[in-house]
């Protein structure tokens, strides 16, 4: 009888450590998955940092081409702006939509950091 009790409770226990070996597969396999993610958002990140670096450089080169002029007080601040209002039915631009008004020359605040 003692036998039968001792087989019974080694199952149980078996059947405990297989369910957390299980468990312990399943969480490594998500930190395999967590990392992998992680790489490609900081491949990403960096891509978007040199991307931002390169606008931020051509808006530079802008500047030093057409000159600034400081003003005091931006409420007073007015940008030119070319505005097309065109209805080009025929012509797509790169997305694939319709262009019905195409602004060119908007707002650009530059904030340099560290």
């Amino acid at each position: 009888m003692l036998d039968l009790f001792n087989k019974k409770k080694l199952k149980e226990k078996e059947t405990i450590i297989e369910a957390k070996r299980k468990k312990i597969t399943e969480l490594l396999d998500t930190i395999d998955n967590l990392t992998e993610q992680n790489t490609r958002i900081t491949t990403n990140s960096e891509h978007l940092i040199e991307e931002n670096r390169k606008l931020i450089d051509w808006i530079e080169r802008i500047l030093d081409t057409v000159g600034i002029m400081e003003i005091r007080e931006k409420l007073n601040f007015r940008i030119p702006v070319y505005i097309e209002k065109e209805y080009k039915a025929y012509d797509r631009n790169v997305m694939g939509i319709f262009e019905k008004e195409r602004i060119t020359i908007p707002e650009i605040t530059i904030i340099k950091m560290g």
